[in-house]
């Protein structure tokens, strides 16, 4: 029959496809999760879903400017890392976000802990973020990656964590909790 065209389906391809919208389905409220650190040094961490998040933990990275020129360039710097610190949120509600600055972090978990060292000629930013979606599932969000934790990321994460010497930490006060106006339903 002329002009008759047949259509066929790969089932490999029909297959990849389902993975995927299956995965994209799994990540679609963590993809909706982010940190950032803005320019004057205060640290971001927005939930933009309309599920809580639980169990997070924020990474917060201290490091230290090399100004020895390099090559003759007196702009040179280069940054070495001088703390780690595991910050323990617990819930960011939905359509939140929360802002640190490092003189809030203290190290440890008394009440008179004493804040983080932040040396001369150095910079304090969010490195990393764990989390548990409303699904159970937990989550890493680091470096614009977002990572769905294993074992195998487990062991890699308390291996990164012994070698950089990460110190438990808490907030001293009152984290303050702004309400997101750009937030996503999935429901909708």
């Amino acid at each position: 029959m002329p002009g008759l065209v047949v259509l066929t389906v790969d089932a490999s391809e029909t297959l990849t496809q389902s993975k995927e919208d299956s995965e994209n389905e799994e990540k679609s409220q963590a993809s909706l999760v982010n940190y950032w650190t803005d320019e004057k040094g205060l640290m971001h961490v927005v939930n933009r879903s309309a599920d809580p998040l639980t169990e997070a933990l924020v990474y917060i990275v201290v490091k230290q400017a090399d100004l020895t020129p390099n090559y003759g360039d007196p702009e040179w710097k280069f940054w070495n890392q001088v703390g780690l610190y595991a910050v323990i949120i617990d819930t960011i509600d939905p359509c939140s976000g929360i802002s640190i600055s490092a003189t809030d972090v203290t190290e440890g978990y008394a009440s008179d802990s004493a804040p983080i060292e932040e040396p001369v000629n150095s910079s304090t930013s969010v490195g990393m973020i764990n989390f548990v979606d409303s699904n159970g599932v937990p989550w890493v969000r680091t470096d614009g990656h977002l990572i769905k934790e294993s074992e195998n990321t487990d062991r890699i994460f308390l291996r990164m964590s012994k070698e950089h010497n990460a110190k438990a930490a808490m907030l001293k006060n009152q984290r303050a909790v702004e309400p997101i106006k750009s937030c996503s339903d999935p429901s909708k």
